[in-house]
């Protein structure tokens, strides 16, 4: 593959992980926890962090970090409905109840749910379609 286009792949990808912390760390923020400036310094270095270890591990292996595999999906959907819990458990902890939760827990039931939902229909169509058991 071409060297441009290596870098422009992991650089979306680095930007897209860099929103998602961000996007939890807004809740830090708005609860006052955090200032404005912590808000926006740890995913910019959490995506710097992930732009040079993604582009390291496909320039020396030669492979994409990707989701190949049935097994991959459950590892992604566990590591989701975990992040999405410590986020609340975080946010119960620290007294942030009114902005975490004003329409109580069923939103965070539906997000996990939905995840759930999500990734058994990966995994049904990677196990279907996809799987040669070698690859995560």
């Amino acid at each position: 593959m071409k060297l441009r286009k290596i870098l422009f792949q992991e650089a979306i990808r680095s930007i897209a992980l860099g929103w998602i912390l961000f996007m939890s760390m807004s809740f830090l923020y708005r609860g006052g926890t955090v200032s404005l400036q912590l808000a926006w310094q740890i995913p910019l270095a959490f995506m710097g962090i992930a732009f040079v270890c993604f582009s390291l591990s496909r320039f020396l292996t030669g492979r994409d970090f990707m989701i190949h595999s049935a097994k991959g999906w459950l590892i992604l959907e566990v590591l989701i409905n975990v992040s999405l819990m410590m986020v609340v458990i975080l946010g119960v902890s620290l007294g942030l109840e009114d902005s975490l939760l004003p329409y109580g827990i069923w939103p965070y039931a539906g997000a996990f749910v939905l995840v759930g939902l999500l990734t058994w229909g990966s995994y049904r169509t990677s196990r279907r379609y996809l799987d040669n058991g070698e690859d995560v």
